[in-house]
């Protein structure tokens, strides 16, 4: 499908970098931000606005899914200040070096791409190597998961044990609270209860500070793309099934697999190595076997890990960070800046998405 452009020369005569008709958009503001040691993932379980909070006490199934955290020595870099634009991206697609977006709408906005109301608004509907094919054109990349994290939740956590020293949600210079957003300045439904995008930088709370400078829109606007492909089991050193992972943790066993998670799950005692999240010892009174926990995975524990380590260069599923203008009381844990496991930032990698848009880093 070609989109009606809305430059006034309609046929462009490209010329190296340029176009007529087309002045080239000022290109993003980068923001250095540090490498180093920087403890990536999270051991907590979230539950979205809209779920009872559960503990292992009462319940022996339904905790969210949750993996070991891991170190990872990160060289410096610098990441876009704000989400790339659609007329940024729209120059890139006059020159012939980018492919037009699957589609000009959005939710909530019928004609969006290519429209001069939502210039400044961040492009969406384009597949990772859109994405790809724009940070190129810019000499930039795609900022890495473990980058866009870094971004996210700031500097500060080093070591395992640190977790509570990472931004919990990129808002307001940091929050440990979702509901501290309801009202604020945020793109994002349950914050706002708006249900579209908005301009880039445009919010007032929407924002991080690192000593580069303030990134802007992380909590909302569109979920973001990153680098590489997706792997649920990115920060285990090992995993702790024979059957491939098929029956990841003891909480979402069903009957079938019950059996052999129970057992899984007894490898985990007296071994220092094996995560566990929670635990309830046997009832000798009632006869009750107890639950040993979860047996997410052998971690590489205290090892800090090469960038490269955390890089998947294959796979079916692209994924994105962070949350964005859609998401409502039931995925509020989009938002975190640590989330990484939900099906609703994932996709196969061919296809894009209306809420998904992307943001270019370099290295420094």
């Amino acid at each position: 499908m070609v989109f009606l452009r809305r430059v006034a020369v309609l046929s462009l005569i490209l010329c190296g970098t340029c176009v007529e008709g087309l002045e080239p958009p000022e290109p993003t503001a980068l923001i250095d931000v540090k490498g180093g040691p920087f403890l990536f993932g999270s051991t907590e379980p979230c539950f979205n606005e809209n779920q009872q909070v559960i503990d292992c006490g009462g319940n022996k199934y339904g905790m969210p899914k949750t993996y070991p955290t891991v170190v990872v020595d990160l060289g410096d870099f610098a990441i876009d200040e704000h989400e790339v634009t659609n007329i940024q991206y729209e120059y890139c697609v006059a020159n012939g070096a980018c492919p037009e977006p699957d589609f000009n709408n959005t939710i909530g906005i019928e004609h969006y791409f290519l429209e001069s109301a939502y210039e400044d608004y961040p492009v969406v509907n384009v597949t990772p190597a859109m994405a790809k094919a724009y940070c190129a054109f810019v000499g930039r990349r795609l900022p890495t998961e473990a980058e866009w994290e870094r971004a996210a939740a700031g500097g500060k956590a080093t070591a395992l044990g640190d977790e509570a020293l990472k931004r919990k949600y990129p808002f307001m210079g940091g929050s440990d609270n979702i509901k501290d957003c309801v009202g604020r300045s945020i793109a994002h439904a349950y914050c706002t209860g708006l249900t579209r995008p908005a301009r880039v930088m445009s919010s007032s709370d929407d924002w991080v500070d690192e000593p580069g400078g303030r990134i802007w829109d992380l909590t909302g606007n569109v979920a973001e793309l990153v680098a590489g492909f997706y792997k649920e089991e990115l920060t285990c050193k090992e995993s702790l099934f024979d059957d491939g992972g098929a029956c990841v943790d003891c909480f979402t066993c069903n009957s079938s697999c019950i059996s052999t998670c129970y057992t899984t799950c007894a490898k985990c005692d007296n071994d220092p190595d094996c995560f566990k999240q929670c635990v309830i010892p046997p009832d000798t009174s009632t006869g009750d076997p107890g639950f040993p926990g979860i047996p997410r995975c052998i971690s590489y524990g205290a090892t800090v890990l090469s960038p490269d380590k955390l890089d998947v260069d294959s796979g079916n599923e692209w994924l994105a960070r962070g949350g964005s203008f859609n998401d409502g009381q039931n995925l509020t844990c989009r938002a975190l800046s640590t989330d990484r496991n939900s099906q609703h930032r994932r996709g196969p990698t061919g296809k894009s998405d209306p809420v998904v848009g992307f943001r270019c880093a370099v290295d420094r």
